[in-house]
């Protein structure tokens, strides 16, 4: 478990964080969306399912705000222990 955070500096640094790894989640969802285009046939209802994910990441990292330190630990919690779907292929 993290420590307190006493600095405006630790706190910042830790909500650039939790936006990097919604970035991270939202640059997946992008290549797997790609990947779903590139199909013959598409599946539309998977290419639905994936806007709304991407689209809900976006708004989880507006609405995220710097000085919620709490929401920025969960965050980073949520998103940094995810395997990524990809990494099979690396």
């Amino acid at each position: 478990m993290l420590r307190k955070m006493t600095t405006p500096y630790e706190v910042g640094v830790l909500y650039e964080l939790a936006r990097e790894l919604i970035g991270g989640r939202m640059s997946i969802i992008a290549a797997e969306l790609g990947r779903e285009r590139a199909r013959d046939p598409i599946d539309e209802a998977c290419i639905s399912r994936l806007k709304s994910a991407s689209t809900a990441l976006f708004l989880e990292r507006e609405n995220l705000r710097s000085d919620d330190l709490a929401a920025v630990l969960e965050v980073i919690a949520k998103y940094s222990r995810r395997k990524s779907p990809l990494s099979h292929d690396l």
